[in-house]
């Protein structure tokens, strides 16, 4: 174990070196320029990469607290169910959009979404509004229609962990709970939220992590865009497009 560490985990840090350097792959570390923090001078001095930046977090951000709340909420909703064929059902449809290609998700969202499409014809129909809404080419709605994309896909799949917390729970609090007069409400504050406390940090974490790493949904969408471009994408052209290996 600690030799697969080595290898995979701490040696490839040594890669560092080319972000202080002019870092030519045919001359190694040992024959590239060394640059200082010139790389990191024109990082923060370049537009695209703080539009980069801006994109990436906005849309984290919103994936983060929309897709946590309502995996907490349909979790809750899931345990109420006392019909268990039904739930076994509801669940299972749920978490089986986590299992599409994002390629799927993204053509499926942009036919819906398009000036001809589904949803511009039925609001068009009952006379919300007169003209097509560019959904995918304004970014008042683009950030939006992002992140119900993305909680639709995984709302289901995360729920489960929220689910296997809450029956984990002492029954029991709960009936002391009601006996004490506690509304569900109130049961949820003082009973099944401290119980989540650790699973909802663990989730939270990974949630973000996974949140951050955002690079081909927006782009399906749209193309390249103001305000579509992310960290992970920005990367990806530098070093394959221009072949910037030493600023990527």
């Amino acid at each position: 174990c600690m030799i697969y560490t080595f290898i995979f985990s701490y040696y490839p840090l040594s890669g560092w070196i080319m972000a202080f350097q002019k870092y030519k792959p045919a001359k190694g570390y040992a024959g590239s320029e060394f640059v200082g923090f010139d790389q990191f001078t024109f990082l923060f001095t370049d537009s695209e990469f703080w539009k980069a930046m801006r994109n990436t977090l906005a849309m984290s951000l919103m994936n983060l607290f929309f897709g946590t709340v309502l995996a907490i909420i349909f979790a809750l909703l899931l345990n109420e169910l006392r019909m268990q064929g039904f739930k076994k059902f509801t669940q299972t449809a749920s978490y089986l959009p986590h299992f599409l290609s994002w390629i799927i998700v993204t053509s499926l969202v942009a036919d819906m979404l398009a000036s001809d499409g589904m949803v511009n014809q039925l609001l068009m129909g009952i006379g919300l509004t007169k003209s097509p809404i560019l959904f995918l080419g304004d970014e008042k709605y683009f950030w939006w229609v992002a992140t119900f994309a993305n909680v639709w896909k995984e709302t289901g799949w995360n729920s489960i962990i929220y689910i296997a917390a809450i029956t984990g729970i002492d029954p029991t609090m709960y009936e002391a709970a009601e006996l004490d007069g506690a509304a569900k409400g109130r049961q949820f504050l003082a009973v099944t939220l401290p119980g989540l406390r650790s699973v909802l940090t663990f989730v939270i974490v990974t949630v973000f992590i996974g949140a951050c790493k955002i690079m081909v949904q927006p782009m399906l969408m749209t193309g390249e865009q103001s305000f579509t471009i992310t960290l992970n994408y920005l990367m990806y052209i530098e070093g394959y497009t221009y072949r910037s290996v030493s600023y990527t």
